[in-house]
């Protein structure tokens, strides 16, 4: 069974604590503190099924991969690629042993994001035998990425 990952240093929890303790102004960014975490944690929970991309992983865990490959491009202080999170994770969970769910961060893997051309985020984009086959800028219903995932699938079927 999966472990939570331990905590370092002080958790969000204390930071509330202490904006308690230090005032409405300091608990309001305690708060603050505290709910962007809980956000992030959520967001990552999910079925643990997305994988980080980087630099050092694209190759293998895009260009060569023997099934098809969802790619959230985002970023951590875009709010729609927030809102886009729960649906990646329930993409990955849904598609588990048919296709790999992945996520890049355009702040750490810019090189990536300038070569695909990313100029706006979010953009999933789904990779087939290293080429990439479908790009969805923007924030896009789950049904969307539903009905493109299940026509390559049902594309890939025929071969």
């Amino acid at each position: 069974m999966d472990q939570p990952p331990k905590e370092s240093g002080f958790s969000s929890s204390w930071l509330l604590i202490a904006g308690l303790l230090l005032g409405a102004g300091a608990a309001l960014l305690g708060f603050m503190a505290w709910d962007s975490s809980s956000k992030r944690e959520h967001a990552s929970a999910g079925s643990g099924a997305v994988i980080e991309l980087t630099a050092a992983n694209w190759r293998s865990e895009v260009l060569e991969s023997k099934v098809p490959v969802v790619v959230d491009f985002g970023a951590t202080w875009c709010g729609p690629c927030r809102d886009l999170a729960p649906t990646i994770d329930r993409l990955a969970e849904r598609y588990k042993g048919k296709v790999k769910v992945c996520k890049v961060d355009v702040d750490k893997a810019s090189d990536i994001a300038r070569e695909y051309g990313i100029s706006g985020i979010p953009n999933v984009m789904i990779f087939d035998a290293g080429q990439k086959q479908e790009s969805l800028e923007g924030l896009r219903s789950e049904n969307t990425y539903v009905r493109k995932i299940d026509a390559l699938l049902a594309h890939l079927g025929g071969r």
